[in-house]
């Protein structure tokens, strides 16, 4: 055990560059993972806190007359679409 401690503090200070470069690059990575995590908590806890001010209260309500000129104006495009159709195949 003390053989593997001797040779892992000789080999960081064998090449201090590439040791201060790796643990760096390990704290970077780290820090962008705790981060994430962070977002994510608090991305979940203001949804849930929207969902609870704005209640579960749902109206649905339909426009019947907007409904009913969509479906008339398709039909009547159909209908001429139809007519086309038909001369075309006499």
């Amino acid at each position: 055990m003390q053989g593997l401690l001797k040779r892992s503090v000789r080999n960081i200070l064998r090449i201090p560059a590439r040791s201060i470069l790796l643990g760096l690059l390990i704290f970077v990575v780290s820090f962008l993972t705790m981060m994430g995590f962070a977002i994510e908590s608090g991305t979940k806890t203001s949804i849930m806190n929207i969902r609870k001010s704005l209640g579960n209260d749902v109206r649905l309500s339909v426009n019947f007359r907007e409904l009913m000129r969509r479906y008339q104006l398709i039909s009547g495009k159909m209908l001429k679409s139809l007519e086309l159709t038909q001369q075309s195949i006499c």
